[in-house]
């Protein structure tokens, strides 16, 4: 008998796996997890003349259409200029939508290619989630130029930033664990991820300081969307704005930790027999 490749998993194994090892398992296999990378940023960028410079510049053209409208016409107030405000909310936001709209596809359309290869499933979701990562990355490069521009720099709070990149990375790897094996399943759930998406965008403190929506009926429950302490936490920060209520705070941190454990542990009930759906 041939020995059985290095960092393959039999089948009869996948249903024993607990959630928490998921991180673990992706660690075991980060050889290949680092080849999925590299090839989904190639296949991204393969036909495009301009390459990685459109994850910098798609930010920065919806930053002026936005500003244009919010600053110079609606004239909406923000603590720092409206440019700054706006993308410190856009960028992690473009990070989550772009990651879920993703993983909405990743296993439908590697479907042949896991009936026939015996890999770490979550592999393929986990390199769709990290590709969007680098390129929120690289946007954030940008916005510190853009702040250098308006005579502003990031103060010592910048320290702890890769904590919150770290909590927000994990709230959007565990909501694409499962939306990438439910969405096998359930295919109606493409058209209407997309909707939510397009809600959740704007019930998210990404355009507006909440400060302008929490005296409205309902603002309160503000405080219950992960985003709004997302965002809030980037902007501190970032840019040293007043720092979001402890609640949200707290509210985000739970989501993240919820998000990853219960993803993970759907992902790894379900993957066998979305895979015997493909």
């Amino acid at each position: 008998q041939t020995a059985e490749p290095p960092g393959l998993r039999p089948p009869a194994l996948e249903g024993r796996r607990s959630g928490w090892r998921l991180l673990g398992n992706l660690w075991g296999h980060r050889w290949l997890l680092r080849r999925f990378v590299v090839r989904d940023l190639q296949l991204k960028y393969r036909h495009s003349a301009l390459g990685f410079f459109w994850s910098l510049l798609g930010p920065l053209l919806l930053m002026a259409v936005y500003s244009i409208v919010f600053s110079l016409i609606v004239r909406i107030e923000t603590p720092v200029a409206y440019p700054l405000f706006l993308l410190s909310g856009l960028l992690p936001w473009l990070f989550t939508a772009r990651s879920l709209e993703r993983a909405n596809h990743v296993l439908i359309e590697q479907g042949t290619f896991l009936q026939k290869v015996c890999l770490p499933r979550e592999l393929l979701v986990a390199s769709s989630v990290i590709v969007q990562f680098v390129d929120l990355l690289l946007s954030l490069l940008v916005f510190g130029l853009v702040m250098a521009c308006f005579g502003q720099l990031p103060g010592p709070l910048l320290a702890f930033l890769p904590l919150l990149l770290a909590f927000h990375w994990l709230f959007v790897f565990g909501l694409a664990l499962v939306l990438s094996v439910d969405t096998v399943f359930f295919r109606d759930l493409l058209p209407i991820v997309e909707v939510v998406l397009q809600a959740w965008f704007y019930l998210s403190p990404v355009l507006y300081p909440a400060s302008l929506v929490l005296d409205l009926p309902f603002g309160g429950w503000l405080g219950l969307n992960p985003m709004s302490g997302a965002v809030g936490l980037y902007r501190w920060l970032i840019l040293g704005m007043p720092a979001p209520p402890l609640s949200w705070c707290g509210v985000f941190v739970a989501a993240a930790l919820l998000s990853f454990w219960g993803g993970a542990t759907i992902f790894c009930r379900s993957e066998a027999a979305a895979i015997k759906e493909l």
